[in-house]
């Protein structure tokens, strides 16, 4: 509304005042109802016109006076304008300020397209290890479908073993844009940096293969193995480690997953606490999971077994948590209650069946009553 309407608007409502307290008559008052209904702002242009406000302040370097502050700006200008004032928000994740930039990150990865393709490969390509990773963060977190061949492209140049920190980011965004071209790099640069966990970790997540994963094509296929087999080895080897042992199981299918259960579940292998706690994992399929959890109930290792009764997110056979209501062994670690293998099998049935959290009674007496339930139960 610009000055002249509002004289106009002003000018209107005083008649209608006077006339009304010079009892005028009646027809003139209806003028009142359009005079003071007069359009207000509509919300769209008040938001257009705040985020013009805050891309010019971006433009001309005018800094926040909190980051809580320049979060706040960088998301309503990520709300309000879409892409009209991208570019506002690039030149923040430019900038050395890093609180700023992880909020203009984090709204930018939602606007990010293939028109700004040159200026990830620029940024990419720079010398500035901070500029580097902070577009990392960005494809990491976008759903930009050319992430990954922009990744692989840069492979080689951002997985340099002498700058492990731009490393680091760029195996993680790799990791989450499924950057399976990028595989031989990654491999080149585990092998350069004598086993850097990071590497084997993003290459598990890469080629992770789920229960119900469809066969690979031959050459995608040919990078599966070398990556499982590069995991086993290590895995199995004396100086196992997390990483190595969450990649295996990762990686395998269904099938090969089973032959290396009814292989392995029933030995003590230096992998087992490790392979148990992948399983655990949101982010691991649960097919996969369950079955890791079940037959490691079997392991010689009762500390192992009863932390899966104890803890495990999954809904576990009760045929296989049975097989344990007759073993007698005592548990004592730190974490869980002190009892016995039996104890911890009968509180896993009962948290299954009412759908509580597993727990086992302090009083002795009551333990035994719930072990009997589940041991006639079960006919035993």
């Amino acid at each position: 509304m610009n000055d002249s309407d509002l004289l106009m608007r002003a000018f209107t409502i005083r008649i209608i005042f006077v006339a009304m307290m010079n009892a005028w008559p009646a027809a003139l008052l209806l003028a009142l109802p359009a005079a003071c209904s007069a359009p207000a702002p509509r919300q769209e242009e008040t938001s257009s016109t705040r985020a013009d406000e805050i891309a010019r302040a971006i433009r001309e370097n005018r800094p926040w006076k909190t980051p809580e502050e320049a979060e706040k700006d960088c998301i309503y200008l990520a709300e309000h304008a879409g892409k009209k004032h991208l570019d506002a928000l690039l030149k923040v994740i430019e900038r050395e300020d890093s609180a700023p930039a992880l909020a203009a990150i984090l709204a930018a990865a939602r606007l990010i397209g293939p028109s700004e393709e040159p200026w990830i490969e620029n940024a990419l390509a720079s010398q500035d290890a901070t500029k580097r990773m902070r577009v990392l963060l960005l494809l990491r977190e976008s759903r930009l479908a050319e992430a990954r061949p922009l990744l692989a492209r840069h492979a080689k140049t951002l997985l340099d073993p002498r700058r492990k920190d731009v490393a680091g980011v760029a195996l993680g965004a790799m990791s989450a844009c499924g950057a399976r071209e990028a595989t031989p790099d990654i491999m080149d640069y585990f092998f350069s940096t004598d086993g850097d966990g990071a590497a084997l970790r993003a290459l598990g997540k890469i080629w992770d293969c789920s229960a119900q994963a469809p066969a690979l094509p031959r050459e995608e296929e040919r990078f599966r193995l070398r990556v499982q087999l590069t995991a086993h080895r290590l895995a199995m080897g004396p100086a196992s480690t997390a990483e190595s042992a969450e990649a295996m199981v990762r990686v395998m299918t269904l099938a090969e997953l089973d032959d290396f259960l009814n292989k392995q579940a029933g030995e003590v292998f230096p992998a087992r606490g490790f392979i148990a706690a992948a399983a655990a994992r949101p982010d691991f399929d649960a097919v996969k999971g369950r079955r890791i959890h079940e037959a490691l109930l079997a392991s010689p290792d009762e500390t192992l077994a009863a932390r899966i009764l104890w803890g495990s997110p999954h809904e576990l056979d009760p045929k296989a948590v049975r097989s344990l209501l007759e073993d007698e062994r005592s548990v004592r670690t730190d974490g869980l209650p002190r009892a016995r293998m039996c104890d911890f099998a009968a509180a896993r049935l009962t948290a299954q069946t009412d759908k509580t959290k597993v727990d086992i009674p302090a009083e002795p007496e009551r333990r035994e009553e719930i072990l009997k339930k589940w041991r006639a139960a079960a006919g035993r």
